[in-house]
């Protein structure tokens, strides 16, 4: 008798009666460390490395590019120390604010099972400087044939692809190549949108949730492995730039001639030698090692907070700092270095960390929403997006600083100067206050940033918060629960965002509100002249040459009565020598035609100095 009527049934009974002598056999199919059979074994693609040295019988399986991680045999003896000797060479491939953090990933990648390194580093720079050569070699930690031309991932792959990948490295470096968004607008979003999704999952530590097809949910592939990317541009957005330690690479930083010899034997696979004794050396102190990372890491991060860095970047520079530390520790204990040269090249270390956690300000603070809103508003008025009037809905004080022009109308006996608004009216400048439009404004921003591919991430509300959480509003009215203030302006009373002109310079970070009040009686970002016809800025004093031009201001500028400042080429006369004179070039201006300087074609306010 055989069970059922139709095939399925008689394949069931088939299998069951067949299957009586199976052989159950465990395959793993990521890289990185496993608990099996008690004890822990870091998994590769050629071995299986415990505290013991190889461990056989166990299967991997590693698909696509993860196949390539395959540490040697663990060297023992003068073998591992030589191997150390020629990782520390490492160091001498560029300066250190680019090597130490490199290295250090390396380093800390192994130790992903015990404490999610939640970082991605961030190589940045031109082409041609050697990025994806120098991030190679860090790449060659964790298998031999990894190179230039054959890297784990690119970010030209789709995001699914990437987390997968991500998900497989496991307790090891990935690097993610050529970070270069170009093409459409779309195509350009694209990269964006998959470099926020995998970097945000790395530094979150959690994979994007799945369902099935029944409606069931699906495990997560949350990103396991610790991430290296290179790229000619940095991913926009402050939270995702808050995740990543971006090393700039600047030409002439690297030597070729030393990273050249990283190419061939046995400079080649010393790095993975020296990660396979590393690897083993922490198999057997694994749940030790477990145990002290988070008292390690909180007094870390305390050293480091208090080196004039972005707030979240104590907890990148302190993990770094852990693989440091402890892979230090491995080479003293093996012999690779000595306790002196340990100490001394942990301090060179140390502030090394110090300098590239206070480089990531200008790549964190460029894409804080508040500081972005204002960059982003004054480009619009610097470019005829948009402008501000005075009180009365006429020019302001130096119009030429708020997106107004002149105009001349008739000829001879007939002629006239008129300014007149360039685009959309974004605020009002009432002396020392400016009260901005919020719809207008935010607008205004918004258009600028979709021209140069980087706008707000956030809404209006949210900005409105952020500039209030920073101190920026010079005055809300709580009583209405709003952070708008309600002023009479241009006849009609209208709710305005109240900040500082001085919050469009882009020579000085946005002043908080008690600054601003404490400094009303000083110039705002313009600058007087002198007895010798010197023109002063910001922190600088410069002779009004074209050579300095470079030097100067190039987005609005505001000015109370009698102090001056420019935008593009308008700008405003001063006295030189006790005649009206350009303020960029210094030539006499007619007395028939002072906005105009005809030496060099800037627009004049006309107002004497």
């Amino acid at each position: 008798m055989t069970a059922g009527q139709g095939s399925r049934d008689k394949l069931r009974e088939a299998i069951q009666l067949l299957s009586s002598n199976l052989v159950h056999r465990s395959e793993f199919t990521h890289a990185g460390w496993r608990e099996i059979d008690g004890a822990w074994r870091y998994l590769t693609g050629t071995t299986v490395i415990g505290p013991d040295g190889p461990v056989s019988g166990v299967c991997v399986q590693l698909d696509g590019t993860a196949g390539s991680i395959a540490l040697p045999e663990p060297p023992e003896g003068t073998d591992l120390q030589a191997a150390i000797e020629i990782v520390l060479t490492v160091l001498d491939l560029a300066p250190d604010r680019v090597t130490v953090p490199l290295l250090g990933a390396a380093l800390r990648a192994p130790l992903n099972e015990l404490a999610s390194a939640d970082l991605t580093l961030f190589l940045a720079g031109p082409s041609g400087v050697f990025k994806s050569e120098l991030a190679a070699v860090i790449q060659r930690f964790f298998g031999p044939s990894f190179d230039r031309l054959n890297v784990p991932a690119t970010w030209a792959a789709m995001a699914n692809y990437l987390e997968r990948v991500a998900f497989d490295f496991k307790d090891a470096i990935l690097l993610i190549d050529d970070f270069a968004p170009a093409g459409t607008p779309l195509d350009v979003r694209r990269y964006h949108a998959t470099a926020d999704r995998v970097i945000r999952g790395a530094g979150n530590a959690a994979g994007r949730g799945r369902m099935q097809a029944d409606g069931t949910t699906r495990p997560a592939l949350p990103p396991r492995a610790l991430i290296l990317s290179t790229g000619e541009d940095v991913p926009t957005g402050h939270s995702i730039r808050a995740r990543m330690l971006v090393v700039d690479v600047e030409r002439g930083d690297v030597d070729k001639e030393r990273l050249s010899r990283f190419q061939v034997e046995p400079n080649r696979s010393a790095p993975a030698s020296a990660t396979a004794g590393y690897i083993r050396w922490l198999a057997s102190r694994l749940e030790a090692t477990r145990a002290e990372l988070p008292t390690q890491q909180s007094t870390m991060r305390a050293e480091f907070a208090g080196a004039g860095v972005h707030p979240r970047t104590p907890d990148l520079l302190a993990s770094l700092a852990l693989g440091w530390r402890l892979w230090l520790r491995f080479a003293v204990e093996t012999g690779g270095i000595s306790t002196t040269d340990a100490e001394q090249l942990w301090q060179r270390v140390h502030a090394s960390l110090i300098a590239a956690g206070r480089q990531q300000a200008d790549h964190q603070t460029g894409e804080e929403p508040a500081r972005r809103f204002f960059d982003l508003l004054s480009a619009a008025i610097a470019s005829s997006g948009a402008y501000v009037a005075g009180p009365a809905g006429n020019e302001p004080e130096a119009p030429a600083a708020w997106g107004w022009q002149v105009r001349t109308f008739g000829t001879g006996d007939y002629l006239r100067t008129e300014w007149q608004p360039r685009g959309d009216c974004v605020g009002w400048l009432d002396e020392d206050d400016l009260y901005l439009e919020p719809t207008a404004a935010y607008a205004a921003a918004q258009r600028i940033g979709q021209t140069a591919g980087t706008t707000l991430a956030v809404q209006p509300r949210t900005l409105w918060k952020r500039l209030d959480e920073a101190g920026l509003l010079l005055t809300t009215e709580r009583s209405r629960n709003t952070r708008t203030v309600r002023k009479v302006l241009a006849g009609r009373r209208r709710d305005t965002i109240h900040v500082s002109p001085r919050s469009l310079s882009p020579d000085e970070p946005a002043q908080s509100a008690q600054t601003a009040r404490e400094t009303r009686t000083e110039p705002y970002l313009g600058g007087g002249t002198d007895v010798d016809g010197q023109f002063s800025w910001a922190d600088s004093s410069l002779t009004g040459t074209e050579s300095d031009q470079k030097n100067r201001p190039q987005l609005p500028m505001v000015a109370s009565k009698g102090q001056y400042g420019q935008i593009g080429q308008m700008g405003f006369e001063v006295e030189s020598a006790g005649h009206a004179a350009c303020c960029v070039c210094l030539a006499p201006l007619p007395p028939d035609r002072r906005y105009l300087c005809e030496a060099c074609s800037t627009m004049h306010s006309g107002e004497a100095a």
